[in-house]
């Protein structure tokens, strides 16, 4: 299975028994509708993922993360912006992806564009940017955004910085990046 070389964000939704996990339908539509669907009952799963587009479906007896992040690198080592949802296999996917893929994981994302994903920190009391300048990994949480057509909640917008906020302002001052490596725009 390929990927074609046009498509740079793709969701990765593991499914169980053709059954599709929380947050499946927002994290294809934060992919722009390019997904790809797998373990068993992957096809069956795919043709009910409404806000999909472009979809794959890879039919797979185990999801057990090692090895299914170890089948998964060769088809996604050319996409950019690798979204799982972060369900519980989409949580215990995405670090083995990122390991194996060589890139930083943003976990728990509100937002997520080319240049740049939004996540939120402390208990959803601190909105970060971080400008993302090459391929990464990112887990949505379930519930973040509506899929379209769903009704569901908007993006998380910037509040203003409470104390760990400046905190971490003052950190990225002194050292221009995230922990994870990713460069962070200056405010």
């Amino acid at each position: 299975m390929t990927i074609p070389a046009e498509i740079k964000v793709l969701a990765v939704v593991v499914v169980r028994d053709g059954q599709l996990p929380a947050g499946a339908d927002e994290t294809a539509a934060e992919a722009g509708g390019a997904a790809l669907v797998v373990g068993p009952g992957s096809r069956e799963a795919a043709g009910r993922l409404g806000s999909a587009t472009r979809l794959w479906a890879l039919e797979r007896s185990s999801v057990a993360p090692a090895a299914l992040a170890s089948a998964l690198a060769p088809v996604l080592s050319e996409v950019d912006m690798v979204l799982l949802p972060a369900s519980p296999d989409g949580r215990d996917l995405a670090p083995r992806l990122a390991v194996v893929l060589g890139r930083p994981l943003l976990a728990g994302a509100v937002r997520c564009a080319p240049e740049e994903v939004e996540v939120t920190r402390l208990g959803d009391r601190l909105s970060v940017r971080v400008g993302v300048d090459g391929p990464v990994g990112v887990t949505l949480p379930p519930g973040g955004r509506g899929a379209p057509g769903a009704g569901g909640g908007a993006p998380a917008h910037p509040r203003a910085l409470g104390p760990a906020g400046r905190r971490l302002r003052r950190w990225r001052d002194a050292w221009g990046t995230q922990p994870c490596g990713a460069r962070v725009p200056a405010a």
